[in-house]
């Protein structure tokens, strides 16, 4: 079953060197977490309770400025233009990227210019 929470709430706020680590992801909870980011769920329909923030990175302008937030669903599935994290096999580093779906191929375009298309 999922966790989904109804009405205004917050989602912790976590680091790109924080993702790497699973074990913590799954530990945060308000008492041992104090960064948190208050979000509106307007626009969002079933946001699980293991959503959290995630802050651009500066080579990530001019699409989004410095303090751009990004909330990542880990139990959402992603859909054709979706930005989603993907986790590199070879060094365990985690890179935003954007889903296309054009059937036969899906390809995971580079937030950042000149940055590798991964298939």
């Amino acid at each position: 079953t999922s966790k989904t929470h109804v009405g205004p709430r917050t989602v912790p706020i976590v680091t790109w060197e924080q993702l790497s680590d699973n074990e913590l992801l799954r530990e945060i909870n308000s008492h041992n977490w104090d960064q948190w980011l208050p979000i509106s769920l307007v626009s969002i329909d079933h946001l699980s309770l293991n959503a959290y923030a995630l802050e651009s990175r500066p080579s990530m302008q001019p699409r989004f400025p410095i303090g751009t937030f990004f909330i990542i669903d880990p139990d959402c599935k992603p859909i054709d233009g979706d930005l989603i994290l993907v986790k590199i096999k070879i060094n365990n580093a985690v890179s935003l990227r954007e889903l296309i779906i054009d059937p036969p191929s899906i390809q995971l375009l580079p937030i950042i210019e000149n940055s590798d298309v991964l298939n």
